[in-house]
């Protein structure tokens, strides 16, 4: 799916002219090439008249090969593809006036299309759709963000098909000073609406009585998101289901979709500065999408136990961190890890049916 060449740094382009060329006004023209200490090609940019027009490549250094491609018209990005390790492609994007524009895909490492969704100035349009591992579309991808009304799961008119929340609420030792952290964006609704469901059943019952719901962004333009400051936050301390509903449905529905990764980070802290003496936190997350405020979590200083909605047949790699750093336990419907902070260097642990390695201080998928 490269734009030009093949996923391989041998391939890059054909040029007979001078590389690296200013011209008397200062300005960047033609070919420019950035080479890793070892000389091999880090970066190859096509300027004209000091704004890039035409290919911006990127590159692995080991193995050499692209690891992001993308086009630029006048300065303004209007396509890009970035690539696993192995040289398969890992997403592509197309973009209008500098926002989302089109159909917006993410592959796995084996080349299967794991989610998509279109995208309209840089808004998502309904919600992401997930694939399973085969590549067969999951049954929940026709839920739209806006039409979502949580009473339904209060009501019985919507079906609890999943009770990976409302079972795990109940194995996880709870306090007055734990704070429920969680995911509203397109994927995870039915998973709120289990959460709603659970405190309806539990409500005075239940030590816990703090709640964070982040959207990642507010509809923020991707390319605007700032690491720690995309937003689209809320928290509420209700005083019956109705408050607890009405700020779920709020963060809901201010939230338009956006890229996968997730602000998750952003909203833990934001919940402890919110809710002082918070002793634990309790993050519901959609187990496929990747943290994208990840480089944050040395801030993160107290229990995070994980629960882990969505398909088993992917699990991401920082739930696992965030677990291990924080000292806290991954939870899903039919398994938990407790003490995973624990392992010790080339152990491994199982996830439902995927076994991950501990190598470095990072989790690792690998073959069972």
């Amino acid at each position: 799916m490269a734009l030009a060449y093949g996923a391989s740094a041998q391939n890059a382009l054909a040029v007979h002219d001078t590389i690296n060329f200013t011209d008397p006004k200062g300005n960047k023209q033609g070919v420019w090439r950035e080479n890793f200490n070892t000389s091999l090609l880090k970066r190859e940019t096509i300027y004209k008249d000091g704004l890039k027009n035409g290919l911006d490549l990127l590159f692995f250094q080991f193995p050499n090969c692209i690891k992001e491609e993308s086009e630029y018209r006048n300065d303004t990005l209007v396509r890009r593809i970035s690539y696993h390790r192995n040289c398969n492609v890992k997403m592509v994007e197309s973009f209008r006036k500098g926002q989302r524009e089109g159909y917006t895909k993410v592959y796995n490492k084996d080349g299967i299309l794991e989610t998509e969704g279109l995208y309209k100035n840089g808004k998502l349009q309904g919600t992401l759709k997930h694939y399973d591992r085969n590549g067969i579309p999951e049954s929940d991808n026709d839920l739209i963000v806006s039409s979502i009304k949580l009473e339904g799961y209060l009501n019985g008119d919507i079906p609890v098909v999943d009770s990976t929340v409302i079972n795990t609420l109940n194995r996880i030792p709870l306090t007055k000073n734990t704070v429920i952290v969680t995911d509203v964006t397109g994927s995870m609704h039915r998973s709120v609406g289990q959460l709603l469901l659970w405190y309806s059943m539990y409500m005075g019952k239940t030590p816990v009585s703090k709640f964070v719901f982040f959207n990642d962004g507010d509809g923020m333009p991707d390319l605007k998101k700032k690491l720690g400051r995309t937003g689209g936050i809320y928290s509420v301390q209700p005083e019956d289901i109705a408050d607890l509903k009405n700020v779920m449905e709020l963060a809901i529905t201010k939230g338009t979709g956006g890229d996968l990764p997730e602000n998750n980070i952003e909203a833990s802290l934001e919940a402890l500065a919110k809710f002082k003496n918070t002793d634990q936190l309790i993050l519901i997350v959609d187990r496929r999408s990747p943290v994208k405020d990840i480089s944050l979590l040395k801030k993160l200083k107290i229990p995070v136990h994980i629960v882990l909605c969505g398909p088993e047949e992917v699990t991401h790699p920082h739930y696992l961190q965030i677990a291990y750093k924080t000292k806290g336990n991954i939870y899903s419907l039919n398994s938990e890890v407790k003490n995973i902070s624990n392992i010790q260097e080339g152990q491994k642990l199982k996830i439902a049916n995927l076994t991950f390695a501990f190598k470095d201080g990072q989790f690792r998928r690998v073959k069972s």
